[in-house]
């Protein structure tokens, strides 16, 4: 804040002295201008009448206004001395040619459309003594300009070389050097500005900031040119600098608007873009120099207003950055009206103040904006900071939910272990415990030992293959369905022959496309669970096992006997109080497990199960075209 009031100081002085009149120096032998006089010409020659008194600096508009042509000046003035004399003419608007007792000095290169362009531009001459006559001297100027356009002669000095030419410095570094330096720094703020903008798009000021402050350089740049190159006259020329200048002011307006962070009124939005355009339209359709004078005059009234209602409503504001800004437009405000006087010829001065005041605002609001963004950027640091220390007590909360959530795996994982532990017991061991318990309750003679050792050697197997095989999702897929087949066949065989029931298998011969571990291992457990049910519940003296391909990709096995059935709706749950075992509903969930689907109907005389599990279709064919001759169908125990 205090760098920023001391840069406004040192600019308000900089400006005050860069006002300050000339002061010169008295002396005896200094040249004495004693009258100037003035005619306008269309034919380029001096006339000889007409010729009028006129004050320099001098301008058109006052006194032949909508004059387009060229204005002879007629300087008269004394040389007391012999002495070295130099020539200043601080500005000539547009082009001329100087002449000294006759004898030119100096000419522009184009006076005639599309002219040359002086006024921007002090000219400085030593005058030859050749061209000096003791006492009276005359200077022809021929100006060439127009007078809407602000033509006319500026001031003519005469005096001694070394007091007028650090004259000519000062008027060439307020003409020429300061505004070039105004636009170099606005030109490098600019640049700055679009490239934080390029990186920070969502930043509408960055791109305002970047948008004025090259349309301020292209606006003084036109001011400065010496020529009207690239286009065809001065008046095309005007037209570019109109549309600049409007283009500028509208910028700038809006520019302030999101500075200060105001909303725009829906009106104003709604109005920009018909304002707009119809400036535009004006503006391409002028065919005089009033048309650009007047959208000139309007544009500059609507900014002077819109500047106005911004720098009251900011110095109103409770807020710093708002205050500033608007101690900033009212220092704009008051030296553009001031300058707008000077061009209007209402006060006397050779010096324009907007090249500080404009290069002020763009400093004051690049301080603003920087200063902004630093203050985001340590707000970011500061949330930085807290997300870091955020995100590390997330990361410590969820290390104590995984481990947490770990132990629940853990102990779900060993329930289930329990539970399939418990369904293969039941599956495998338990009905091989039933199976045994039921020959031994059949026999009518006391078991044997061998009988007894032998149905010992199965229990132990079967717990052997519990204990040996898991889930059996590692074992080996039996080589074909007949090998798969052949431990089930044997178990049951014994058992079903004592009870003269006869088990018919129905198997293909191979397969080609195999079916999972665990799929063989289901199925046969699905076999011994649907055998051991028979036992116990069917009183069958018939039973069919087969294994076949229902549908493509679709392997069934069925199980079908003749004994008294069951109602299947009753243990199927509609029934309350009565479902089906653990057996049953243990398999059931086995099969849904690996998609695959289980089917029970059942009556008086016929009971079937069925069970589908999917497998690769390039199975199909070969259990399909398996000849009925190649298929095992024993009709009697095995």
């Amino acid at each position: 804040m205090r760098s920023l009031l001391g840069i406004i100081a040192c600019w308000l002085a900089i400006s005050a002295l860069a006002g300050a009149p000339e002061l010169a120096a008295a002396t005896s032998c200094v040249p004495v201008i004693q009258s100037v006089m003035a005619v306008r010409s269309q034919e380029g020659e001096r006339p000889q009448q007409g010729w009028e008194s006129v004050t320099l600096p001098d301008r058109w508009h006052t006194r032949w206004p909508d004059y387009d042509g060229s204005v002879w000046y007629r300087i008269d003035w004394q040389h007391p001395c012999s002495t070295d004399v130099a020539l200043l003419i601080d500005s000539i608007v547009m082009a001329g040619e100087v002449f000294v007792n006759d004898e030119r000095l100096w000419r522009d290169q184009d006076l005639t459309e599309p002219l040359s362009r002086s006024w921007a531009m002090a000219r400085y001459w030593q005058l030859p003594p050749s061209l000096l006559q003791n006492g009276h001297n005359t200077l022809w100027l021929r100006v060439v300009g127009h007078a809407a356009n602000g033509g006319g002669l500026g001031v003519v000095m005469l005096d001694a070389p070394h007091r007028l030419y650090p004259v000519y410095q000062r008027h060439r570094w307020h003409a020429r050097t300061l505004p070039l330096i105004n636009l170099a720094a606005s030109s490098l703020f600019g640049c700055l500005a679009f490239i934080l903008w390029l990186v920070s798009p969502r930043n509408p000021v960055l791109g305002w900031y970047s948008l004025v402050a090259a349309c301020w350089v292209l606006l003084g740049g036109s001011s400065l040119m010496l020529t009207t190159w690239p286009f065809s006259s001065s008046f095309m020329l005007a037209k570019a600098h109109s549309f600049l200048y409007f283009f500028f002011l509208g910028g700038f307006s809006l520019f302030v608007w999101h500075l200060l962070s105001f909303p725009l009124p829906k009106w104003l939005q709604k109005s920009l873009l018909p304002t707009a355009c119809g400036a535009v339209l004006w503006i391409a359709l002028a065919q005089d120099w009033s048309s650009l004078k007047s959208v000139g005059d309007i544009a500059s009234l609507l900014f002077l207003a819109n500047s106005l209602y911004l720098m009251v409503r900011s110095l109103r504001s409770a807020r710093l950055e708002h205050r500033i800004i608007g101690l900033v437009l009212l220092i704009l405000l008051l030296v553009s009206v001031r300058d707008l006087l000077l061009l209007l010829g209402l006060i006397q001065s050779r010096i324009f103040l907007t090249h500080y005041t404009f290069l002020l605002f763009l400093v004051a609001t690049a301080w603003m904006v920087g200063r902004n963004m630093l203050q985001n950027a340590r707000r970011i640091e500061r949330f930085n900071e807290e997300l870091t220390a955020s995100v590390a007590q997330a990361r410590a909360d969820l290390r104590t939910t995984l481990a947490s959530e770990h132990q629940l795996a853990l102990a779900n994982t060993r329930l289930q272990e329990r539970l399939q532990l418990a369904h293969d017991l039941h599956d495998g061991l338990g009905g091989q415990i039933v199976r045994s318990i039921i020959q031994v309750e059949q026999t009518q003679q006391p078991l044997s030992n061998q009988k007894f050792l032998a149905i010992l050697k199965l229990l132990r197997n079967d717990l052997r293959q519990l204990v040996d095989s898991g889930t059996s999702a590692g074992a080996e897929v039996p080589a074909t369905p007949e090998i798969w087949g052949a431990s089930l066949r044997r178990r049951f065989t014994i058992l079903f022959d004592e009870l003269n029931i006869c088990l018919h298998w129905h198997l293909p011969v191979a397969w080609h496309s195999r079916p999972s571990a665990l799929q063989c291992l289901l199925l046969a457990r699905v076999v011994e669970e649907a055998l051991t049910n028979v036992l116990k519940h069917s009183q069958a003296n018939r039973v069919d096992v087969g294994l076949d391909i229902a549908s493509p990709g679709q392997l069934r096995l069925w199980i079908e006997d003749n004994g008294i059935g069951f109602d299947v709706e009753a243990l199927q749950g509609t029934v309350p109080g009565i479902g089906f075992g653990v057996g049953i509903e243990s398999v059931k969930a086995r099969i849904q497990r690996l998609n695959g689907t289980l089917q029970l109907t059942s009556q008086p005389g016929k009971t079937r199960l069925q069970a589908y599990l999917p497998i690769a279709s390039s199975a199909d064919a070969s259990l399909n075209t398996v000849p009925s001759a190649a298929r095992i169908s024993d009709s009697s125990p095995l």
